[in-house]
């Protein structure tokens, strides 16, 4: 950097060096007989250089350069300004460096001839430093910076007598108005209107196309009620603890006088009039951060950060806050002050002012990519946010990018009505109410649903991915205090809503003049209760579709109907006791179940279907199973098979030998002798097999008949059998056993039209306990009884006396 040296002072009025005037010995006479030091020309002029600047007081302290025959200072010197009053102003502070023109006006009487009393000086006009060397780019100072590099308090120390001086300056057109600014800030007028700082952020009223440029890296507009907030994610509301930092000093010590005096800053040391200063601190060094004492901590002998007395919550704990924006090292030291040997250097304090400004990426192994004002290769989120009051007090908004204090939000009158989050990102900004802390500064997260709960609300997006993070938002708080209306997009665009509103109510009315089509992979609709209404039919006369081409359809009901016909109970059947339905579908004229491969009706309970006449039809086979019992009743029951019924029963009934039979049929007529059963096969063959068991038939009252028309009925058991022949009679043949006919209370008859043979291969027997009596129309060889007697004897021919009497063939009695 190219430097002038000391003693090379370029004349301010045309650039000639001031050495080439010190040997023009004229113009030292001249000088001398104009100075006012000289007690001549009291109304000469003078030029000064500005050496100290009083700006509490409105004085400066000068030096003069040019005017005078020698040099020294003038102490104090009034401003002046173009314009300024008991309550206006209009002007510009000077600075050290500057040069002007001073007058000088009498100070009080004295002198006769040419001498004249002492005169001040009053400044009449200021003088530009020549910008020659502003064309190089160039500024001058005494000294480069690697010859003496100055500490802050060697600079003030050196002030007026070592000026860095900047040549480079806005240039301005004949007619231009410029007020520039030490610091670099600018106020131009020509043909249009630019107010600028000193890094470029403008307000412009540009002429050639009459348009309002604005020019910034944020927007912060607090209006009565309202903020708009634009540009880079900023949150400084809780930075205001960064100012409470301990100097190292016990302040509030119990000895705060000493022999009469007050004790004042400064360290406490042993002198003979006694102690002066205050004690150190215990456990608060200089430069550790100390907020309240509720929340403050302290350091152990080691420097290291003590857990605090009570258990604070992160986002109410100064030290947790100030800690992940860098403004804290991790033992509590503030790092943002240079003077401060703890901690580690950062950038999130500039002018004197904090910064938060909200990192793209947050990681907590890397802390410095929390606040991106820390972190310089960090990108920031960015946003444009407006925030409304239901109502506004009247007074001016107090912010902290206005005054440095969230002054405004502390008023419940100015309570968050309305978030808007047009788009960016969405950051929690609400950092007075206990919900809002836990979010403030932290990207948020769209939740409506956890699992299968409906649990909507925005959460903190930290630990999940950024593309879940909101990036608009418009959220709602109801005055009447129930749950917050919002709808969010989330980085993948996703859109979060959920719509309040008083319960019993309707949260949400729409109506639409038009038509209204919609294309989704999944529609998962929950609904506390769902009523849709078509007015209109559509294409085939469709007015409500469902339709879903590669997913399935669902439709659940987890309450019961109370209203309407939906109403009518099943009482009476076994499990429906009086529920009334949970899901209903109607139809004014038919209602179809339509499926390409299996229609399924299930329940946990019992499955009905009613109607004035149901019909069930299957083209290929239908089933019918049930696990305990099958149960019809109607009052006429048709079955038509045209090829083959097939039944089986099996058993025992639950496995209980007592269950009794598989199968029971019961008849009850109401009028005697009607034909209760009846079956008729027209063409065809019956059986009946028994592998193993009885066939028992039992009447009480009534009569049984078997009757074949051409044919034979037949029975057998093992070798017997009995055959009924409509041609040949009645054939019986036991090979194994006896036949037995007894009439136990009635008559045994056996009748043949030609006649009838008793023949036996052993003994023919023929009793009876009254007698027994052959007889017919003639005697043909007549058999005597055991029982007649002999006319001779007397004795029965079935004595043993007798014995074997008796025609041939057929003896009486018993052989002897």
């Amino acid at each position: 950097m190219a430097t002038v040296r000391p003693g090379v002072v370029p004349n301010m009025l045309g650039g000639v060096p001031k050495s080439k005037i010190a040997i023009d010995i004229k113009n030292k006479i001249a000088v001398r007989n104009s100075s006012p030091s000289e007690g001549r020309g009291a109304f000469a002029l003078g030029t000064y250089e500005v050496i100290q600047v009083m700006y509490e007081d409105m004085m400066v302290k000068l030096r003069a350069v040019t005017g005078e025959n020698r040099v020294y200072d003038r102490v104090p010197v009034p401003l002046t300004f173009p314009g300024v009053g008991a309550r206006h102003f209009f002007g510009v502070m000077p600075m050290e460096g500057d040069y002007c023109v001073c007058g000088h006006m009498m100070q009080e009487s004295g002198g006769m001839g040419d001498t004249v009393g002492t005169t001040m000086p009053v400044i009449l006009t200021w003088i530009p430093h020549g910008h020659q060397f502003g064309y190089d780019w160039l500024p001058t100072q005494p000294f480069t910076a690697d010859e003496l590099d100055m500490t802050p308090r060697q600079k003030a120390m050196l002030e007026g007598n070592w000026n860095q001086i900047r040549f480079k300056g806005r240039h301005i057109q004949p007619g231009t108005v410029l007020a520039s600014s030490a610091q670099g800030a600018d106020f131009i007028l020509d043909e249009s209107v630019t107010l600028m700082n000193r890094r470029a952020n403008e307000v412009k009223l540009r002429d050639s196309d009459q348009a309002l440029v604005l020019r910034s890296l944020q927007q912060f507009h607090a209006m009565a009620g309202v903020k708009i907030s634009a540009g880079m994610v900023q949150r400084d509301a809780t930075l205001l603890q960064t100012q409470m930092v301990s100097d190292g000093l016990w302040w509030d010590a119990a000895q705060q006088m000493t022999g009469g005096d007050p004790v004042f800053g400064g360290s406490q040391s042993e002198t003979p009039e006694g102690l002066t200063g205050l004690p150190v601190s215990a456990g608060l060094p200089a430069g550790l951060l100390t907020p309240t004492r509720i929340l403050s901590r302290q350091v152990d002998d080691k420097g290291v950060l003590l857990s605090p007395l009570f258990s604070i919550a992160p986002e109410l704990d100064p030290f947790s806050i100030l800690k992940r924006g860098l403004f804290i090292d991790s033992n509590g030291y503030v790092v943002s002050t240079p003077d401060y040997t703890p901690g580690y250097a950062t950038d999130t304090v500039y002018g004197g002012k904090p910064i938060y400004r909200v990192a793209a990426v947050r990681d907590a192994n890397d802390p410095k990519a929390i606040n991106s004002m820390g972190s310089p290769a960090s990108e920031t989120l960015t946003e444009y946010r407006l925030d409304i009051a239901h109502t506004a007090d009247g007074t001016l908004p107090v912010t902290e990018q206005t005054d440095g204090f969230n002054a405004d939000g502390l008023a419940q009158i100015n309570k968050r009505f309305i978030e808007h989050v047009w788009g960016g990102s969405v950051v929690g900004n609400d950092p007075t109410t206990d919900e809002g802390r836990k979010f403030y500064g932290v990207p948020l997260t769209p939740v409506i649903f956890q699992g299968d709960q409906v649990k909507p609300g925005l959460e903190s997006g930290l630990g999940r991915s950024i593309l879940e993070h909101a990036a608009t938002l418009f959220k709602l708080n109801p005055l009447d205090g129930n749950p917050s209306t919002f709808w969010a997009t989330n980085k993948k665009g996703q859109v979060k809503a959920y719509i309040g509103g008083p319960k019993g109510e309707n949260s949400f009315e729409l109506a639409m003049n038009g038509s209204m089509r919609l294309a989704c992979g999944v529609l998962d609709l929950g609904f506390d209760a769902l009523n849709i209404r078509t007015g209109k039919a559509g294409v085939g006369n469709v007015g409500l579709g469902l339709r879903s081409d590669t997913g399935a359809v669902y439709l659940y009901g987890g309450g019961e109907i109370n209203t309407g016909a939906a109403t009518q109970t099943s009482s009476g059947i076994k499990g429906a006791g009086d529920a009334r339905p949970s899901v209903l579908i109607e139809g004014k004229r038919v209602a179809h179940i339509k499926s390409s491969q299996l229609s399924r009706l299930s329940s946990e309970g019992t499955s009905l279907i009613e109607g004035a006449s149901v019909q069930v039809r299957a083209s290929g086979d239908m089933e019918l199973s049930a696990g305990d019992k099958i149960k019809v009743s109607t009052k006429e029951h048709q079955l038509n098979v045209t090829g083959k019924s097939y039944q089986n029963f099996s058993g025992p009934k639950d496995f209980l030998p007592t269950a009794g039979p598989f199968r029971e049929t019961s008849f009850a007529a109401g009028i005697p002798g009607l034909v209760v059963d009846k079956s008729t096969y027209q063409v065809g063959d019956r059986e009946e097999l028994f592998l193993l068991g009885n066939h028992t038939t039992s009447m009480l009252v009534g009569n049984m008949t078997y009757e074949t028309g051409i044919g034979t009925i037949s029975q057998s058991a093992g070798l017997n059998t009995s055959e009924l022949s409509y041609t040949s009679g009645l054939n019986t043949s036991v090979i194994i056993g006896n036949v037995v006919i007894d009439a136990k209370a009635g008559a045994s008859i056996l009748n043949g039209q030609v006649s009838v043979a008793v023949t036996s291969k052993g003994l023919a027997t023929l009793s009876g306990v009254a007698g027994a009596f052959l007889g017919g129309p003639g005697k043909i060889g007549m058999i005597l009884s055991t029982a007649d007697l002999d006319p001779l004897t007397g004795l029965p021919f079935g004595s043993p006396t007798l014995g074997m009497m008796g025609s041939p063939g057929h003896t009486i009695g018993l052989p002897v």
